[in-house]
Formats: structure tokens, sequence, C-alpha cells
């Protein structure tokens, strides 16, 4: 297989956000009187975005209101002291794609300034030619790296942890690949038949290096 373009989903990939996602929903959903389930029973309900878990739960807020809403309490949330971190093999994986020449990109619902911001602190500006943060389709956002980067759908694969992900690059026309550190489990990944499903970033790493060009 000749994957040229690597396309990663964020949250639940690249950074560990799990907790402080689940307190600024928390908050947020304490703002429309709902109830949130327990930590471990919302991971396995995460959707793509918060937009799509509050129109799951009958809010008809614009989409913009609930984003704007999120952001406010996930900032809040990282002043009072709540903060994502990079997951232990992360970089490591990425710069030696990046070493061995691969292109690559970010696709994420999450939002773009904290997308950037934790880019910053994990030290991985220069990492990815191309980042789009608060997406509300991955699949159009997935294609349209795709075409910007030059790179066929046939040589590109998206990394997500979650089935939406999953379900997203299989709609886009991409090769899909699950990864078991965030979200959702290896059952749910499994359940959707993605391409390739990886412990982590260094088992993806470890299976495409040889693919790579020299830098």
């Amino acid at each position: 297989m000749n994957i040229q373009l690597f396309i990663f989903d964020w949250s639940g990939t690249i950074s560990d956000d799990r907790h402080i996602v689940y307190e600024a929903n928390k908050r947020l959903s304490k703002d429309y009187a709902l109830e949130i389930a327990p930590f471990s029973q919302w991971l396995d309900e995460a959707t793509m975005t918060a937009v799509d878990y509050y129109r799951e739960r009958n809010i008809q807020e614009p989409a913009g209101d609930i984003m704007q809403k999120y952001k406010i309490h996930f900032t809040a949330c990282i002043n009072d002291g709540h903060k994502p971190c990079v997951f232990p093999d992360a970089f490591h994986a990425l710069h030696q794609l990046k070493q061995q020449g691969a292109t690559m990109a970010v696709v994420s619902a999450h939002p773009t300034h904290f997308l950037q911001e934790e880019i910053t602190a994990y030290g991985m500006n220069g990492f990815f030619d191309l980042v789009e943060g608060s997406a509300l389709s991955k699949t159009e956002l997935i294609k349209s790296c795709a075409k910007i980067l030059d790179t066929p759908l046939e040589q590109t694969i998206y990394t997500g942890d979650t089935i939406y992900d999953i379900q997203a690059a299989k709609a886009a026309g991409v090769h899909s690949a699950g990864v078991l550190t965030g979200y959702h489990t290896k059952e749910a990944l499994q359940a959707e038949h993605p391409d390739h499903l990886f412990d982590n970033l260094t088992s993806l790493c470890q299976t495409f290096e040889s693919e790579q060009p020299s830098s």
C-alpha cells in the first residue's frame, strides 16, 4: 500500500483531552438543564462534535451558539487547571514519519484556537502541512486536504479514535485507521471494519515507515 498523506484526528488520537472535554460538557449540559452520563459511559456516547452531541439530546440552538458556549467552558476548564496532554508516544511517532518524508495533516472537530495552542505546546509546529480544526464535516475536509496537498485519495489515510472517524474516512474514499488510545473501545472500532486498527501511533509508524522516502 503506497500511503503518501497521513491525516490525523486530534482529540483522543494525538492529544489526550478526554477529561477536560468531559468537564466542559458537564458544564455545558448544566446550561441546558441536561444530565450527563458518568465518564466511562460518556466516552462510549461521544460523537464527532459538541453540536452533534447536543442535537441528539434535542438542543436546537444554532450550531455557532453551541460551539461558542462550549469554547467558553473549555477555556474556563483550562483556567481552572484542567490541561490536555500529548499521548506519550505521539511526538516520537509523528517525528519519525516526518523525518521519513511523509506529508501529514490534521482534520479535527476540536476548536481551531485550542488546536493551534496544543500543537505549539506539544512542540509539533512544523509537523503538519495542513491543519483544519472546528470541523463540522470531517468527510469534506479530508477530501479537501487531499486535494490541497495534491495527493490521490487512494494514497491517503485518515486515523482517528472513534467510529465517526472511521465512517468519515470511508465516506471520503481514503484508507481508514482506528487507534485504541481515545474515546471508543476496540470492539466499537472493529465493528466499523477499518482498514487498519492500531494500539497507538507507534504501531502506525512502524507499519508504514518502510514505505516513506528518505527526506
